[in-house]
């Protein structure tokens, strides 16, 4: 399948320069989710992440590039296409980094989500698991908890227990955090874990 990959212009939102920091200074994360409304800038910036990772300008040629996706009638993500994944993250790769691209993770089915749990956790070294997806409040509690969550396009929406969400949230609007505990005045790091800390990046108020 032919990979649509960003145009240059992906490289440009905040979110995705906070996280290519991040990977240049050591401390990218291994499972993100990004969210927002508009479901191909979503895409292209989840195949952005996963080129970079690759080292390779077209990511869903790579064989170590897999993806999930709502399949079927249902358009669900089933447990079957779930096991194929985790399976493949088994085996020997070709390079030493792989990705996992979840497209409309909110689409998961409970036996699906579960089986994928260890692997989101916990992901083979190497691993870029990128979730995208414009429905956050529709994806389980247990997917969220495993993810650091980035906003992309426009200001992000507030947590639905505000924000003392289980994932840091960041967005492509310049930054400004959010009503976040007294300890949270920095990014997530390994350090300060996600699970500490809400921002969002929304225009400023005068």
């Amino acid at each position: 399948m032919k990979s649509k990959l960003a145009s240059p212009e992906v490289d440009d939102l905040p979110a995705l320069k906070v996280l290519l920091r991040a990977r240049a200074e050591g401390r990218m994360p291994h499972a993100v989710l990004l969210t927002g409304a508009d479901g191909e800038v979503l895409a292209r910036a989840a195949e952005r992440l996963a080129a970079i990772h690759l080292g390779v300008p077209d990511p869903l040629a790579h064989a170590d590039c897999r993806v999930l996706r709502p399949a079927k009638k249902s358009r669900r993500i089933n447990i079957e296409s779930t096991q194929e994944v985790v399976a493949a993250l088994r085996l020997t790769s070709v390079s030493a980094r792989r990705v996992v691209l979840v497209h409309e993770p909110d689409r998961f089915m409970s036996e699906g989500a579960n089986c994928f749990l260890k692997t989101l956790e916990e992901p083979p070294p190497g691993t870029l698991i990128v979730l995208q997806t414009a429905n956050y409040y529709r994806v389980l509690p247990t997917i969220l908890s495993r993810c650091l969550r980035f906003h992309v396009g426009g200001e992000a929406p507030p947590g639905p227990i505000g924000c003392a969400s289980s994932t840091a949230c960041w967005s492509s609007s310049p930054a400004r955090p959010c009503r976040a505990p007294p300890n949270c005045s920095s990014p997530p790091t390994r350090s300060a874990p996600a699970s500490r800390c809400c921002w969002s990046f929304s225009p400023r108020r005068p």
